[in-house]
């Protein structure tokens, strides 16, 4: 087992945290793992689209991300 003056504290959210010694951070700032960083990003990322037009719904006629025009060519005009 680890000597270290780490400590890890289970959150009011149920989510571990590692907590630093002074020596290392002296505010003593929870340390989260990245994936729970990356879930809470990802359950939240397009919250503030609803109905204004956002990744989901048609978008008029402008070229999409791999080039493609709304008619579904990759061809340039003539």
């Amino acid at each position: 087992m680890d000597r270290s003056e780490w400590e890890m504290r289970m959150m009011a959210n149920g989510r571990p945290a590692w907590v630093p010694p002074a020596s290392v951070d002296p505010a003593r700032e929870p340390v989260f793992h990245p994936r729970f960083l990356a879930e809470d990003i990802m359950s939240t990322l397009f919250d503030d689209l609803g109905g204004t037009g956002g990744h989901d719904e048609g978008g008029g006629g402008e070229s999409g991300a791999n080039g493609s025009s709304a008619n579904g060519s990759s061809r340039p005009p003539d």
